[in-house]
């Protein structure tokens, strides 16, 4: 892990994450041109891995190869290795036309990247269609350098089962024990449609669109549109206090599964007292060292009640020195009877990461509809299963205001804040009904105007429970 980072302003950092991240180009050409390798798939498992693996041997860094048909990979006894910063691409985008698109059938995964060496440039995959992938399309092994994983398209990949809960991802990543995986992974303009697989009625467990655990990379998951049954975007347990995250732009529609993990409940005193809830994750950053945003993604959640939009928590607190570095803005969370639209604390899993809570973090203009228990929960999870532990929610030096509840029918509250939360700033519009069981400071937005009529404030219908 990395220590004693310096500080970083926030703008500073919204303005380091929104750089623009222009794709690579697609090449075209004719074969045997030294920098340029055309593959075409003949839809025959007994030729298409061995093409494609020669391919990968003879070119060099900085090369691309051009890939065009369907490559019937349903025989490999193992994943296609990446070893080199190149780029392999297929002739049209996939999500336009996936009838004339390159494709990548079966295997699981189809791609993997291990790639240990610092080198210049980018490894690049773009507009291949992933289909009907064992578990995952593309694993990282072993990744240093910049990968960019750009408008491709994942369907009917094929859930694992191991100890009676599934999981499938369309990319996964996992830097434990001695893999490294550091660098920049840009994942931006793909499709992930797992709504096809023909038994999801009987799934439980874990699905996820893109998972990052236990890694060392900055990362940038952008303008994707995503449909599964769990979290579209898992980064956990990521380590690098110089290393940023930013979740932008993103469509998602997830219908909840059951999930071990989701039974998880609110512990006595609690705002969400007794309430089940809080896996999966939508969007997932969490017991990660670096600084994030969270911004302008369109989340809509239907299924049981386990579910929740956003969990955010703070591994490295900055916080402690009073920083508020980390943003999540702008998103719209479609809630159907859920726990609610951002979840600020959960609980171990090891090994992938800690018990953490929600701190240094602005939280504004995100707009929460449909009903749910809490719209905004700074809450405690208690152990029900084996899988996760149990967290007290110790967040503190957030500030939340302008989020829009006006479409949101609470159970409980708009924003709940559990005993143990301190320092933090709630600035609500009138009508939003707040519980605040700790030591914050909860203020209506128009208390911010000159004081009206002599002094006295007026009454703007705000409530305030649990002081």
């Amino acid at each position: 892990m990395t220590k004693n980072q310096p500080n970083i302003p926030l703008l500073l950092l919204i303005f380091l994450v929104s750089m623009s991240l222009m794709p690579s180009a697609v090449f075209g050409g004719a074969a045997n041109t030294g920098n340029i390798i055309d593959v075409e798939g003949q839809n025959d498992p007994e030729v298409d891995y061995a093409a494609l693996e020669a391919a990968l041997m003879a070119a060099q860094s900085g090369d691309t190869i051009n890939l065009s048909g369907i490559f019937n990979l349903s025989q490999c006894d193992s994943a296609l290795i990446l070893d080199k910063n190149i780029t392999i691409t297929g002739p049209t985008n996939p999500n336009d036309d996936p009838s004339t698109a390159a494709q990548l059938y079966g295997c699981g995964p189809a791609l993997a990247i291990n790639d240990p060496t610092p080198a210049a440039g980018a490894l690049t995959i773009q507009q291949i269609y992933f289909r009907n992938q064992d578990s995952l399309a593309i694993l990282f092994e072993q990744s240093v350098n910049e990968v960019n994983i750009l408008g491709n398209r994942f369907t009917g990949t094929v859930p694992s089962e191991t100890g009676g809960a599934d999981g499938r991802f369309a990319v996964g990543a996992a830097g434990l024990n001695d893999f490294n995986i550091g660098g920049t992974i840009v994942v931006e303009d793909n499709v992930v449609d797992f709504s096809d697989y023909p038994h999801n009625d009987i799934f439980v467990g874990d699905d996820n669109g893109f998972a990052f655990a236990a890694a060392s990379a900055s990362i940038v998951v952008r303008n994707n549109s995503i449909t599964t049954l769990g979290e579209a975007v898992e980064i956990e347990g990521d380590f690098g206090q110089e290393n940023t995250y930013l979740v932008e732009g993103n469509v998602i529609h997830t219908a909840v599964p059951p999930s071990p993990a989701g039974e998880s409940s609110g512990s006595p005193g609690s705002v969400a007292e007794g309430k089940e809830g809080g896996h999966p994750a939508v969007i997932k950053i969490i017991a990660s060292e670096g600084t994030f945003i969270i911004r302008n993604n369109d989340v809509t959640l239907t299924g049981l009640p386990n579910g929740v939009c956003i969990m955010a928590t703070t591994l490295n607190d900055r916080a402690l020195a009073g920083e508020v570095v980390n943003l999540i803005e702008n998103n719209t969370c479609h809630l159907n009877g859920q726990l609610t639209a951002l979840l600020g604390a959960w609980g171990q899993t090891a090994p992938f990461f800690e018990a953490a809570s929600l701190s240094g973090t602005e939280v504004s203009g995100n707009v929460v509809t449909g009903n749910g228990t809490v719209g905004i929960a700074m809450v405690n999870r208690t152990l029900v299963s084996d899988v996760i532990g149990s967290v007290v929610n110790t967040g503190h030096n957030n500030i939340f205001r302008d989020n829009n509840f006006s479409d949101f029918n609470a159970e409980n509250a708009d924003i709940g804040l559990d005993s143990a939360t301190y320092d933090n700033t709630v600035i609500a519009r009138p009508g939003d009904l707040v519980i605040d069981l700790g030591q914050n400071s909860v203020l209506n937005q128009l208390q911010l105007l000159p004081v009206i009529g002599g002094g006295q404030q007026a009454n703007y219908g705000f409530s305030i429970k649990g002081e």
